[in-house]
């Protein structure tokens, strides 16, 4: 039954967006207006998902579609979402399969021709900004984006975690201080090491947190003989270390536990997070990275309301990396070298303050709390809230500086 529901619903997206890509069309024609600025080029989260490439997708291998096109004080941004879903995207759990292995490395080297298509086009259709979201930011070696740099001097490339990150410790900060988490209290970062696990594991060392437990997918049992958590912030979706009731079960603290997760799609998912309700344990939940901007405007609202809820998103609420992307779009505008001189593949303190500066410029601010892409009410806040410390806590996250990762 799920099967003949998720085919559905992916037919849907299909009719769906191509008669978006047909209005969004006859729009440009009437208003004479055809530019592009800011590329924001993705993978999909699922299969269904993937139905935003078009009926045409059912009979040949589509590589990439346009999307959804937002509006920001005249700078014009469009998602294109390429032919790839998150699970293709990740490593095989055992990197010693021959087989697995290859199939995987034939995969990524037929998703990176698409995304080298996608960026051919939207660069010829004049953006000068181009995002790589989601999973495409991981498939590129570094001499592979010096390449690109080299061959498209005038655009400025972006993986946008920095402004995720700026986000994402604004999301930690203010639930540890609300909640009163000290910094003895237990808190666990899945995925330590990558961009953003990286980022909230040295600020929070810089904040004096010393209780802090790491899990990584190169682990066999990554979450055994671990206990009393207050605070998981999720940086990693690899099934290795998704979070499920059972786990959660284990490792809570006695007051309850706080998730803040960043990733898409979610490391603890809706099924997950409402088993654990049901089970009875203490459990708060909030997507993280996300900004809010009153100014944004999209073709079509009617069809983009959509899609935007199928991501979890809002008419104002943005994910942290496209929010990126369309800041610096303006500091381009007025200073090009300023951010040709700045490293916007890899999160770092020079970038960060930038970013920083282009959010408050752009009317970026953070994102009220959500779960699943709901705002969050207040019986649904069932962590005991009892002050501990914490107070000294800086939300913003250039104060805690760092080399990057």
């Amino acid at each position: 039954m799920k099967r003949i529901m998720d085919f559905a619903m992916k037919l849907v997206f299909m009719v769906a967006s191509d008669l978006y890509r047909g209005l969004v069309g006859i729009k440009k024609l009437i208003e004479g207006d055809f530019s592009l600025d800011i590329a924001y080029i993705t993978n999909f989260q699922n299969d269904v998902e993937r139905g935003f490439l078009g009926i045409t997708s059912l009979f040949w291998r589509k590589p990439f579609a346009y999307a959804l096109r937002l509006h920001l004080d005249g700078f014009k941004g469009r998602f294109v979402g390429i032919n790839a879903i998150s699970k293709e995207l990740m490593s095989p759990k055992n990197r010693d399969d021959v087989t697995a292995m290859r199939a995987y490395e034939e995969k990524k080297t037929r998703i990176k021709g698409y995304i080298l298509l996608a960026i051919k086009d939207v660069i010829r259709r004049g953006a000068k900004v181009v995002l790589f979201g989601a999973s495409t930011k991981r498939l590129f070696s570094e001499e592979e984006i010096v390449s690109l740099k080299k061959h498209y001097p005038q655009v400025i490339f972006t993986i946008g975690d920095n402004g995720t990150a700026i986000e994402l410790w604004r999301d930690v900060a203010e639930v540890i201080k609300r909640k009163g988490i000290s910094p003895t209290n237990r808190v666990m970062i899945i995925g330590p090491n990558g961009f953003l696990g990286s980022v909230v594991r040295c600020a929070l060392k810089k904040a004096g947190f010393d209780n802090l437990i790491f899990v990584s997918q190169k682990e066999e049992k990554p979450f055994d003989g671990i206990n009393d958590v207050k605070l998981v912030v999720a940086c990693n979706h690899h099934e290795s270390v998704r979070l499920t009731a059972g786990i959660l079960k284990d490792i809570t603290h006695p007051d309850g536990i706080c998730v803040v997760d960043v990733c898409r799609p979610s490391n603890f998912s809706r099924r997950e997070y409402r088993t654990a309700v049901k089970m009875g344990l203490v459990v708060e939940r909030q997507d993280a990275g996300n900004t809010f901007n009153t100014n944004l405007k999209y073709d079509v609202a009617s069809i983009s309301n959509i899609a935007l809820n199928q991501l979890t998103l809002s008419p104002q609420r943005l994910f942290g990396c496209f929010s990126e992307a369309t800041a610096i779009a303006a500091v381009f505008r007025d200073n090009p070298e300023i951010l040709r001189s700045r490293n916007f593949m890899s999160v770092n303190t020079e970038a960060i303050r930038l970013v920083e500066q282009a959010f408050r410029e752009m009317g970026f601010h953070p994102s009220p709390e959500v779960n699943f892409g709901k705002v969050m009410k207040e019986g649904e806040r069932k962590v005991k809230t009892e002050w501990s410390g914490g107070s000294s806590l800086n939300s913003d996250l250039s104060a805690y500086e760092f080399e990057g990762a």
